[in-house]
Protein backbone atom coordinates (compact mmCIF):
# COMPACT_ATOMS: atom_id res chain seq x y z
CA UNK A 1 0.00 0.00 0.00
CA UNK A 2 2.89 2.33 1.11
CA UNK A 3 4.46 1.71 -2.50
CA UNK A 4 1.36 2.61 -4.09
CA UNK A 5 0.87 5.67 -2.19
CA UNK A 6 4.84 6.52 -3.10
CA UNK A 7 4.19 5.95 -6.73
CA UNK A 8 0.84 8.18 -6.93
CA UNK A 9 2.55 11.16 -5.13
CA UNK A 10 5.30 10.74 -7.50
CA UNK A 11 3.01 10.73 -10.72
CA UNK A 12 1.50 13.56 -9.29
CA UNK A 13 4.67 15.97 -8.94
CA UNK A 14 5.84 14.80 -12.39
CA UNK A 15 2.84 15.59 -14.36
CA UNK A 16 2.79 19.41 -11.99
CA UNK A 17 6.37 20.08 -12.99
CA UNK A 18 5.43 19.28 -16.50
CA UNK A 19 2.94 22.33 -16.55
CA UNK A 20 5.18 24.74 -15.21
CA UNK A 21 7.47 27.06 -17.11
CA UNK A 22 6.67 28.89 -20.20
CA UNK A 23 4.41 27.21 -22.62
CA UNK A 24 3.86 27.99 -26.74
CA UNK A 25 1.54 28.19 -29.02
CA UNK A 26 -0.07 29.75 -32.24
CA UNK A 27 -3.52 30.68 -32.47
CA UNK A 28 -5.86 33.86 -33.68
CA UNK A 29 -7.03 36.73 -31.52
CA UNK A 30 -10.70 36.57 -31.40
CA UNK A 31 -11.62 38.95 -29.02
CA UNK A 32 -9.67 42.10 -27.00
CA UNK A 33 -11.05 43.23 -23.77
CA UNK A 34 -9.94 46.31 -22.85
CA UNK A 35 -11.22 47.04 -19.50
CA UNK A 36 -9.71 43.78 -18.19
CA UNK A 37 -6.56 44.05 -20.80
CA UNK A 38 -6.98 40.51 -21.95
CA UNK A 39 -7.29 39.29 -24.83
CA UNK A 40 -9.45 35.95 -26.11
CA UNK A 41 -7.41 33.59 -28.01
CA UNK A 42 -8.59 30.64 -30.35
CA UNK A 43 -5.20 28.50 -30.32
CA UNK A 44 -3.66 25.27 -31.46
CA UNK A 45 -2.63 22.27 -29.05
CA UNK A 46 0.26 22.81 -26.48
CA UNK A 47 1.80 20.29 -26.03
CA UNK A 48 3.54 21.19 -23.17
CA UNK A 49 0.69 21.21 -20.94
CA UNK A 50 -1.13 17.86 -22.50
CA UNK A 51 -3.87 20.52 -24.00
CA UNK A 52 -5.85 20.17 -27.08
CA UNK A 53 -6.94 22.79 -29.59
CA UNK A 54 -9.35 25.52 -27.67
CA UNK A 55 -9.97 29.66 -26.59
CA UNK A 56 -8.93 30.74 -23.68
CA UNK A 57 -8.06 34.21 -21.96
CA UNK A 58 -5.00 35.84 -21.56
CA UNK A 59 -3.26 38.13 -19.75
CA UNK A 60 0.07 40.03 -19.73
CA UNK A 61 3.39 39.89 -18.00
CA UNK A 62 3.99 43.45 -19.22
CA UNK A 63 0.83 45.54 -19.79
CA UNK A 64 2.42 47.80 -22.08
CA UNK A 65 2.18 44.03 -24.78
CA UNK A 66 -1.89 45.00 -24.66
CA UNK A 67 -1.32 48.01 -26.99
CA UNK A 68 -0.65 45.81 -29.76
CA UNK A 69 -3.31 43.44 -29.60
CA UNK A 70 -6.42 43.30 -32.83
CA UNK A 71 -9.27 41.32 -32.86
CA UNK A 72 -8.50 38.76 -36.26
CA UNK A 73 -4.74 39.14 -36.13
CA UNK A 74 -2.57 35.61 -35.96
CA UNK A 75 -0.29 35.28 -33.03
CA UNK A 76 2.45 33.20 -31.68
CA UNK A 77 3.04 33.45 -28.29
CA UNK A 78 4.66 32.52 -25.40
CA UNK A 79 2.70 32.10 -21.81
CA UNK A 80 3.20 31.05 -18.39
CA UNK A 81 0.56 29.61 -15.83
CA UNK A 82 0.34 31.79 -12.80
CA UNK A 83 -2.11 32.53 -9.63
CA UNK A 84 -4.92 34.42 -11.52
CA UNK A 85 -4.93 33.16 -15.09
CA UNK A 86 -2.38 32.57 -18.35
CA UNK A 87 -0.36 35.46 -19.06
CA UNK A 88 1.42 35.91 -22.35
CA UNK A 89 5.31 36.74 -22.07
CA UNK A 90 6.00 36.94 -25.20
CA UNK A 91 4.52 37.47 -28.89
CA UNK A 92 4.91 37.96 -32.27
CA UNK A 93 2.06 39.24 -34.77
CA UNK A 94 1.92 37.33 -37.67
Amino acid sequence: MFRILIALVIVFFSASSMAAGTHEAQGTIKSVKSDVKKVTISHGPVKTMGMGAMTMDFGFNDPAMFAEMKTGKNIKFKFEDKPGGFVITEFDLQ
